[in-house]
C-alpha cells in the first residue's frame, strides 16, 4: 500500500493537481489498493475514492508538477478564448462553410488497420492532420463528404479518466524526469493481448474472431508507428539500439505505457479508413471500449513507475 490513512498528498481531479488528505483504504479484488481522499478546502460531496494513478507524494517535483500543470492550463485556457473570439470575428467576415472529410482509403470490417499498411507513412501523417483540421467533432460521430455525397462513419473512441491520468505521469517520468521505460518490458504489449483474449474466452464464433482481428490490428499498427508517432524525444536514442530478433517484433520489446500512447489516438488511425456500416464503427469502437476497460480495472498491476529506469 503505497500511501496510508490521514496522509497528505496531491491528487488529480481533471487535469490539475490539488491538495488532499486520505481518509481511508481498500483492497481491491485485483490485489491493488483505492484510496478515499478529501481535496483541502473542497466541500466533502466531492470527496471520492480514487487509485494510485491518480496520487503523488507530496515532495518538491510533485509540487513542480503542479504549479506546471497550472501554468498549461491556464495557458491553453487563455489560447481557446483567443481563436474563440477570433473565429467569431472571421464569422462575421465571411459566411461559415462546413468543412468536406478528405477522401481517405481504407476498408470496412475488422482488420481495417492492417490494410492500410500501403499508404507511406508520410502521406498518412499528413492525412491524419488534414483529418483532424478539416473534420470537427460533434455529438455525432458521421459525417458526409460534400464531393460525393456519401456518409462516413466517423470513431469517437474515449481514454477513461484514471488511464489519461497515466498518461500525464508517463509523459512527466519520461520528458521532465529524463526516465525511461525500461526495454524489453517485463510485461510485453504481445503477452498483454494474449492474456486479454484468454480473459475474453467467453466470446464465442463469430464475435471471438472479430474480437482478435481488432486485436492483431493493434498490434499491427503499433508495430508500423512505435518509431514515428509514439516516441518522445529523449526515447529515440533507445529505439535506434533495439535489436529485434527475426521471430519478434516491437509489441514483444515495448510495454503497457506505450500502449496506451497508441491508444490515446486510435480514433485518429481509424478515422483514415472509410466504413460506412454503423453496426461495423460501433462493434469497433465497443471492443476497442472493453479492452481500455480492461487496462483500467488492472492499472494498478500494468502502470506503474516501476517500469522506468533513469535514462542516465
Amino acid at each position: 500500500m503505497k500511501f496510508s490513512e490521514n496522509e497528505k498528498l496531491l491528487c488529480y481531479h481533471g487535469p490539475l493537481l490539488y491538495e488532499a488528505k486520505c481518509v481511508k483504504t481498500r483492497k481491491e479484488g485485483s490485489g491493488g489498493y483505492s484510496y478515499y481522499v478529501h481535496y483541502q478546502g473542497w466541500n466533502k460531496n466531492w470527496d471520492e475514492w480514487v487509485t494510485e494513478g491518480r496520487m503523488l507524494k507530496i515532495n518538491p517535483e510533485s509540487r513542480e508538477m503542479q504549479k506546471r500543470l497550472l501554468e498549461q492550463h491556464l495557458a491553453a485556457t487563455k489560447e481557446s478564448k483567443k481563436s474563440k473570439s477570433s473565429k467569431s470575428s472571421s464569422n462575421k467576415k465571411t459566411p461559415s462553410s462546413r468543412a468536406s472529410t478528405p477522401d481517405t482509403s481504407g476498408t470496412s470490417g475488422a482488420s481495417f488497420i492492417k490494410k492500410e499498411e500501403a499508404t507511406p507513412v508520410s502521406s498518412k501523417k499528413k492525412r491524419m492532420d488534414d483529418d483532424v483540421a478539416n473534420s470537427p467533432r460533434t455529438t455525432s460521430t458521421s459525417s458526409t463528404s460534400s464531393s460525393t455525397g456519401s456518409r462516413l462513419i466517423r470513431f469517437k473512441i474515449s481514454i477513461p479518466e484514471e488511464l489519461r491520468y497515466v498518461l500525464v505521469n508517463d509523459w512527466d517520468l519520461i520528458t521532465v524526469k529524463k526516465n525511461l521505460f525500461s526495454l524489453p518490458a517485463k510485461y510485453s504489449i504481445a503477452t498483454l493481448i494474449k492474456d486479454y483474449l484468454e480473459n475474453k474466452n467467453v466470446y464465442q464464433g463469430r464475435n471471438y474472431y472479430i474480437v482478435t482481428e481488432v486485436m492483431k490490428g493493434i498490434l499491427d499498427t503499433f508495430n508500423r508507428l512505435i518509431g514515428k508517432e509514439l516516441l518522445y524525444k529523449v526515447e529515440c536514442k533507445q529505439y535506434k539500439e533495439l535489436r529485434i530478433g527475426s521471430q519478434e517484433s516491437y509489441t514483444d520489446i515495448y510495454g503497457t505505457a506505450h500502449l496506451l500512447r497508441l491508444l490515446s489516438k486510435i480514433d485518429t488511425v481509424l478515422n483514415l479508413t472509410k466504413i460506412e456500416v454503423d453496426s461495423d464503427v460501433s462493434l469497433i469502437e465497443s471492443i476497442i471500449g472493453d479492452f481500455l476497460k480492461y487496462l483500467e480495472d488492472n492499472m494498478n498491476k500494468l502502470f506503474t513507475s516501476k517500469n522506468y529506469k533513469d535514462a542516465g
